[in-house]
């Protein structure tokens, strides 16, 4: 199981993704003291839903976080730094979005 001390090993000395803008860069940096505990809430919503999986959309609306900011969360869990990707897609499609579920133990 991925616990909150895992992801900040995880993701300790990671930028923030940006698209090399002034605007998306100084976003980043904005962003960066809370993206740990973001990725976590993305995560943990993500394994609640257990099989089912979640789409982008349904984690933006069950954990009130605006898909702007959810969307980055998703690349960075499916592409950590270091390690094997904590969340994958499944393979199916709600509302036109792809379904991602936790991968790796925690999924069990």
């Amino acid at each position: 199981m991925i616990g909150q001390q895992t992801l900040d090993e995880l993701f300790a000395a990671s930028e923030p993704p940006h698209n090399g803008t002034l605007t998306s860069i100084r976003a980043a940096r904005r962003v960066r003291p809370y993206l740990n505990g973001l990725r976590a809430q993305v995560y943990e919503f993500i394994k609640a839903q257990g099989l089912k999986g979640a789409t982008r959309q349904e984690v933006a609306d069950g954990t009130g976080i605006p898909i702007q900011t959810i969307c980055p969360r998703f690349c960075e869990l499916i592409k950590p730094p270091h390690g094997d990707p904590l969340i994958c897609k499944n393979g199916a499609e709600r509302d036109g979005g792809d379904v991602f579920i936790v991968t790796g133990p925690a999924h069990a």
